[in-house]
């Protein structure tokens, strides 16, 4: 959906959909995403923190106070984020879905698609709050027959300062931003979604043998008691 939460609202975005697909080994993760959009915009730049100014419907007797000229000749470029907490939050409790909040950061790695494979990295306190960060994520983009197809590669084994790690056997939430540059979408005006939550199977399964054999043995070994007691009951009478 578009972003209509803060001043500097997206109404009518143009990404309505986005698709998001996993691999991963013990090492690293990489995230496939795909949206549709009409035409690659690959020129000009974009950024998540880049200062928005009100959507006229904010303001209906200002609109063309705020369409300055600066704005209106500045063009900007397609770019997609995925979101994760910077830590993990006990119970259902998350950080606030647009860019965290004071309490719960989030990580934002952010891929400008008209510098390519350029991915940067904030830490986010809120949508007003976003820091650059050391960048440890790897990506790949490509735009045919109206698709745009991202790959992010992270390294699974994060320490805390970093960002959450992704350990196998646990719930952990992620959501996604898409900007569309001919739709002049840029720093919070942009289409969100909802958190999400990715479930990481075990990548090694345990052997059902061991625990088989083990109930076995003990289900034997308390017939065999029970038989014990009962003959010993009637050679006693």
């Amino acid at each position: 959906v578009g972003q209509v939460i803060e001043s500097g609202r997206e109404f009518f975005p143009s990404a309505n959909a986005i698709e998001v697909r996993s691999i991963y080994n013990q090492e690293t993760i990489a995230f496939l995403l795909t949206w549709n959009d009409m035409k690659a915009d690959t020129k000009g730049s974009n950024a998540p923190d880049i200062l928005v100014d009100k959507f006229h419907l904010d303001n209906p007797k200002n609109k063309q106070k705020t369409l300055v000229v600066e704005e209106r000749d500045k063009r900007y470029s397609d770019a997609v984020a995925l979101q994760v907490p910077s830590k993990m939050t006990s119970g259902f409790k998350k950080p606030y879905f647009l860019f965290g909040d004071k309490k719960n950061s989030v990580n934002v790695t952010f891929l400008d698609l008209a510098n390519k494979n350029e991915v940067k990295q904030y830490t986010g306190y809120g949508y007003d709050r976003l820091t650059s960060v050391d960048n440890h994520v790897l990506a790949f983009s490509n735009y045919e027959d109206g698709e745009w197809s991202v790959i992010f590669k992270y390294n699974r084994n994060l320490d805390g300062e970093e960002g959450v790690s992704f350990i196998e056997e646990s719930f952990i939430p992620l959501s996604f931003y898409v900007w569309d540059g001919f739709n002049n979408e840029h720093g919070i005006a942009s289409s969100i979604t909802a958190w999400y939550s990715l479930y990481l199977k075990a990548s090694v399964k345990k052997s059902p043998i061991v625990p088989m054999l083990t109930y076995g043995l003990l289900a034997l070994l308390l017939e065999l008691i029970i038989v014990f007691l009962i003959r010993k009951k009637f050679s006693a009478t």
